[in-house]
C-alpha cells in the first residue's frame, strides 16, 4: 500500500520480482481450477508485468524469464482505453502510476504494441459495456470453437 501510495520506493527489480513471487504463490490454486474447469479467466497476469517492466526499461527477456514454468494463457484480451476516458472513470482513489500522466501514456502505448507483437486480442473498450461485453464473447466463442 505504501508502494502504490508513492510513500515507499524499491528498485523496479525488486517489485518485478514480489509480483512474480505472488502468481508462483498462486500456483497450486491456479493448477487446481485448471483441473476442475476448462476455462479460468485471470485479471493481468503476467502480461501486465511484462508491460509495466518495459516502461521501466527493463529486458524483456529477464521479465519473461520471471514466469518461466507458470501456466500460459491460451487467450490475451486487452481492453483498450483512452487515457482521457481513463481518468473519466476513475476520478479518484489513483495509485502513483494512474496519477502519472506521461508514464500512463507510456504504459499504453507498450501495451497497444505489445499486443500486437503478442497477437493479443485488442477490444476498443471505449464502447457501451454492452458492445465490450459482445465484443468479447465473439472472440471467446471464436477461440474454443463455437
Amino acid at each position: 500500500a505504501k508502494y502504490l501510495g508513492g510513500k515507499r520506493k524499491f528498485p523496479p527489480q525488486t517489485i518485478h520480482c514480489l509480483l512474480a513471487a505472488n502468481r508462483w504463490e498462486k500456483l497450486n490454486e491456479i493448477l487446481k481450477a485448471q483441473s476442475k474447469n476448462s476455462v479460468l479467466i485471470m485479471n493481468r497476469y503476467y502480461q501486465s508485468n511484462l508491460v509495466y517492466g518495459l516502461a521501466n526499461n527493463m529486458k524483456q527477456s529477464w521479465l519473461e524469464n520471471l514466469d518461466a514454468g507458470l501456466p500460459k494463457a491460451d487467450l490475451v484480451i486487452l481492453l483498450d482505453v483512452s487515457q482521457q476516458e481513463s481518468f473519466h472513470r476513475k476520478k479518484t482513489n489513483r495509485d502513483k502510476f494512474e496519477k502519472n500522466k506521461d508514464f500512463l501514456k507510456k504504459i499504453s502505448k507498450i501495451y497497444r504494441t505489445t499486443a500486437k507483437k503478442k497477437r493479443w486480442k485488442i477490444v476498443d473498450a471505449t464502447k457501451s459495456k454492452e458492445e465490450v461485453h459482445q465484443e468479447i464473447l465473439k472472440i471467446f466463442s471464436k477461440k474454443i470453437g463455437l
